[in-house]
């Protein structure tokens, strides 16, 4: 019997962690507050959600946001951890890290 171990390169990327980066990578302005990141992050995923006919029920939306917020948030410590500004992570990023992002987001869309 033959079992299929998933890879990063084929494994379904979270559509929350797609956006999140696509959304990382294309940040023009280094000085743009967290909470504003944030805040673009989870209006993208709603975006996304709602394309898809998906819809959060108006007394479950405070807490939705406010998860989502908290998950949006701890992503982006992980991924700049060690690094104390966005310039610094941003010379970090290769073109073929912003292109893999670009075209996994892409495919969520």
């Amino acid at each position: 019997m033959k079992t299929e171990i998933q890879t990063h390169e084929n494994s379904i990327a979270d559509p929350l962690y797609t956006i999140f980066e696509n959304v990382l990578f294309d940040l023009s302005n280094s000085s743009t507050e967290r909470s504003v990141f944030i805040a673009n992050v989870v209006d993208e995923y709603l975006k996304f959600l709602a394309k898809r006919k998906l819809t959060v029920p108006p007394y479950l939306e405070s807490s939705v946001l406010e998860e989502l917020s908290h998950q949006v948030s701890v992503m982006l410590t992980k991924r700049m951890y060690g690094f104390l500004t966005i310039d610094d992570f941003k010379l970090t990023v290769t073109p073929q890290m912003k292109k893999r992002a670009k075209e996994r987001f892409r495919n969520i869309k």
